[in-house]
């Protein structure tokens, strides 16, 4: 699955300063409702509105990929229902942005991109994890004792490398919001959003959340270091959410410091906290994570 060649034309054919804006669905489902006039109240989507009047520029461009990639339907779609979400969110954007481009790739690029969307690695991928935070969901949904909160952590592990690791390692970000979130971090919990019962419980949005993490810090790397200087172009790459958990968790990183890697059905992620990422790990977590405590709290009191 080569994410590369399936937005390349969108970003080296035009001009040689670009900023690349990647919306996931709940931007998307905020534009919809724009296009309709439908009258919005929220706060937080009357800013993200504002913000995206404001990026509609011809020195724009505006990618649905993760939210293709997510789909519609809150789950991994069939093959039939690929072309038909492609043709909505590609319509929806056109409508909505008057000087930006929009990247129609997934058009002329179709087959590529259905490839990657249904291939057997991808969804195997994507299964794998649902599957794993089902299988953990009884250490996630409720408070847990201290003494239980430990040998919660140790069970997570244990699940992880003894049935996942050869799909992905203990510090992929769907692992380390579970750790966290057993721990009680509310921005982790928010995102996973566990219930009581497991068959309640619908892991795929938070899943692909995560995977929005891990694809777009694959991308930066690609985009705004190799293709860039190969180009010799100035490309920036954004990734906007409606989701606020999510944009605080994107904040624990240093994004373009960091780069995963997609092959033979494996991510592997190299992601560096940001100050921001270690203030917010669990002081119980700082060493699985090789973070200095000593330094952690020089930082807090400085």
């Amino acid at each position: 699955m080569d994410f590369m060649k399936i937005i390349n034309r969108a970003i080296v054919k035009f001009s040689k300063t670009k900023t690349v804006y990647f919306l996931d669905r709940n931007i998307i489902s905020i534009i919809k409702d724009a296009n309709v006039g439908k009258t919005i109240d929220d706060q937080n989507k009357k800013d993200i509105l504002s913000h995206l009047y404001k990026i509609d520029s011809i020195n724009s461009i505006i990618t649905p990929m993760f939210s293709l990639f997510e789909g519609q339907y809150g789950r991994i779609e069939y093959d039939n229902e690929v072309i038909d979400t492609v043709d909505k969110e590609l319509n929806v954007l056109k409508n909505f942005f008057k000087k930006a481009k929009v990247d129609d790739s997934f058009i002329s690029n179709f087959e590529l991109f259905e490839q990657a969307k249904v291939s057997i690695e991808y969804k195997k991928n994507v299964e794998d994890k649902i599957s794993f935070l089902e299988d953990i969901n009884d250490y996630l949904y409720q408070p847990l004792s201290s003494d239980r909160k430990s040998n919660a952590i140790e069970k997570i592990l244990h699940i992880q490398g003894e049935k996942y690791g050869a799909c992905f390692d203990k510090l992929n970000p769907v692992v380390v919001a579970s750790l966290c979130c057993v721990y009680g971090n509310d921005i982790c919990k928010k995102i996973l959003k566990p219930k009581k019962e497991v068959e309640k419980t619908n892991y795929y949005n938070a899943v692909l959340d995560f995977q929005h993490f891990t694809f777009f810090t694959m991308l930066v790397g690609q985009i705004e270091g190799k293709y860039s200087k190969q180009h010799n172009a100035n490309i920036h790459c954004k990734f906007l959410s409606g989701d606020k958990f999510l944009n605080e968790f994107f904040n624990w990183y240093k994004v373009n410091e960091s780069s995963s890697f997609l092959g033979n059905g494996e991510f592997k992620i190299n992601a560096k906290l940001s100050d921001k990422g270690i203030r917010n790990i669990p002081i119980e977590l700082k060493d699985f994570f090789g973070i200095d405590i000593s330094s952690v709290d020089d930082q807090n009191n400085s």
